[in-house]
């Protein structure tokens, strides 16, 4: 199962997709838009010179972020800010 997961979340690298924030506390995590909390795997996003400025985020937000690697649950991305 996790070489279905790690080959379906592959497709997404290179890709705009919209993420919900769901944390700022260590990393920005987030979610796409039709992933579950808790349940989905996340999305952890850096920022063009690798550390995002947390205060730019609440929980919550919506922002538009592109997919740069994957592995078998998780995205990481950059934000479109």
């Amino acid at each position: 199962q996790a070489a279905i997961s790690a080959s379906k979340l592959k497709q997404n690298i290179g890709k705009t997709r919209e993420v919900i924030i769901d944390s700022v506390a260590d990393n920005i995590i987030a979610r796409t838009t039709s992933d579950a909390p808790d349940i989905d795997g996340l999305v952890y996003i850096t920022g063009p010179a690798g550390r995002p400025d947390k205060s730019d985020y609440q929980v919550g937000d919506i922002t538009q972020v592109t997919i740069t690697h994957t592995d078998e649950y998780d995205m990481w991305a950059t934000d479109k800010r």
